[in-house]
């Protein structure tokens, strides 16, 4: 049993439903926090766009009469095609995800009543970059699609969707429609708030 709000962890592959159970519980009134979000907002600062220019050249930026702004084109089409750039933009963006996520799981920034039992934050590459030992427990999104998509793209970049699954405390499976999804959800909230005194 937990004495405090408990710290919950959502990751999958690409397109497995990460995002919709953390839709889900938003709607729910639970805190919840996107890595993906957090990278985006990061990629938007200058000092992040500056880093990258002086990495890769003005041709990852866009520049209009508003300002500078990343060209996540541009970037995707850089780090997804060639590895080791990967590297070098997750050393530049995982520092500050890190630093939200902790921020976030001390109840920081949560903005959350006292009421509320836990959070979840989306977190795509969880076991990859070893951010789970952050939370108290981690939640896979499976779906067939995210299985039969193969390794391809972004995906090849993960573990296996079904690795995730073994190494993660729970499982959602998201083959039955978003009902289904969504009963699993409230099953899973439950179990979560129950284990809080």
């Amino acid at each position: 049993m937990f004495g405090k709000k408990i710290n919950v962890a959502v990751t999958g592959g690409v397109g497995c439903g990460k995002s919709t159970v953390l839709k889900w519980m938003a709607g729910h009134g639970f805190p919840v926090l996107s890595a993906d979000a957090v990278c985006h907002k990061a990629l938007d600062r200058p000092e992040i766009i500056g880093r990258l220019t002086e990495r890769w050249g003005r041709n990852c930026r866009l520049e209009s009469s508003s300002g500078v702004a990343a060209d996540r084109k541009w970037i995707a089409g850089k780090v997804f095609g060639e590895p080791g750039e990967l590297e070098y933009l997750t050393s530049v963006l995982y520092p500050e995800v890190q630093r939200k996520l902790e921020d976030f799981c001390a109840g920081k920034c949560d903005g959350a009543a006292d009421n509320v039992k836990f959070r979840a934050a989306e977190v795509p590459l969880l076991f990859e970059s070893g951010m789970e030992k952050m939370f108290d427990f981690t939640v896979c999104v499976w779906s067939p699609e995210c299985r039969s998509a193969g390794l391809s793209g972004r995906a090849a970049l993960q573990l296996p969707v079904d690795r995730k699954m073994e190494l993660a405390d729970f499982a959602l499976i998201n083959n039955a429609g978003l009902e289904q999804l969504y009963r699993q959800c409230s099953m899973l909230a439950a179990q979560l708030e129950n284990m809080v005194v």
